[in-house]
């Protein structure tokens, strides 16, 4: 597959909401450019947009700090790993949000762990070194959304 020849995406930003485009469009045209169809690259754009949220609004809570992200092929999967240096935050610890409940008696965000969640195959958080490391798994063979 060509996906692997374009080696890795690495990037390093400002846990700021603003850098969120930016790193968006980088990552996908990266994914674009490895031969990564539309319905993947809108997932795993997703899924990254979730992550990075996270970071931003629980982790560093407003706070600065750098956020690392990099994402490589690995046989036949996309790892994604997002790094930080807020204090400790597993957004995975977060419960399944209550999908049965009307839209409107739901309580704003919860979602998003939910997406990542179903999106990708392995979700994985460990403290490590002073850091919160996020590694996010998704299989190359699995049907898209």
């Amino acid at each position: 597959m060509a996906a692997q020849a374009m080696g890795r995406f690495d990037e390093r930003v400002a846990a700021d909401l603003q850098a969120l485009p930016p790193l968006l469009d980088a990552f996908q045209a990266w994914l674009a450019g490895c031969g990564c169809g539309e319905e993947l690259q809108f997932d795993l754009a997703l899924v990254l947009d979730e992550a990075f949220t996270n970071v931003v609004e629980h982790g560093y809570r407003g706070t600065p700090g750098p956020v690392a992200v990099c994402a490589a092929f690995r046989g036949d999967e996309m790892v994604v790993r997002l790094v930080d240096e807020a204090p400790v935050f597993d957004p995975l610890a977060a419960p399944p949000p209550e999908l049965a409940d009307a839209l409107e008696d739901r309580a704003v965000g919860g979602l998003g762990v939910h997406l990542i969640r179903e999106l990708t195959d392995r979700a994985e958080y460990v403290r490590r070194d002073g850091r919160n490391v996020l590694t996010l798994r998704r299989s190359l063979g699995r049907p898209p959304g």
